[in-house]
């Protein structure tokens, strides 16, 4: 079997870990077929590495790229500097909550304190990353 008859056997190819680009999408859209869904993820290891998802367009062209909306059993809330709920297209901070959030770092309980924090009685990873807010709902990581 050549190279060419693996990839045509994909179905779905994600990226995760780095930001993703235009450039990016157009080496995947270029080398799989159409049939293979394209995906971006989002995850901090502290949320065992995949929180959000978002499905690409094969033909997309905004540099823009959002990370997506929350996986099953994910909660995310964006909050300012003060910890209060931001607006759609407001910058502000991650918090991601839910069944694949970690709990805590073993034998440092000052990272772990700075870390986790609950809010509404429920355990939150304080991410650090600044995302935004579509329209859509869907997340853009900024930094």
């Amino acid at each position: 079997m050549n190279d060419r008859n693996v990839l045509e056997c994909l179905r779905l190819v994600c990226t995760c870990g780095e930001i993703c680009t235009v450039k990016l999408i157009t080496l995947m859209s270029s080398t799989m077929t159409k049939n293979c869904k394209l995906m971006n993820a989002y995850g901090p290891a502290e949320t065992t590495n995949g929180c959000t998802i978002h499905v690409l367009d094969h033909n997309m062209k905004s540099e823009n790229i959002p990370i997506g909306r929350p996986l099953a059993n994910y909660l995310h809330i964006i909050l300012d500097q003060y910890l209060q709920n931001v607006t759609v297209n407001q910058e502000g901070e991650l918090f991601v909550g839910g069944v694949g959030v970690f709990a805590g770092y073993l034998g440092r309980d000052d990272l772990t304190s700075n870390s986790l924090i609950y809010i509404d009685s429920l355990l939150f990873y304080r991410t650090g990353d600044l995302v935004k807010t579509d329209n859509n709902n869907n997340i853009h990581y900024q930094g």
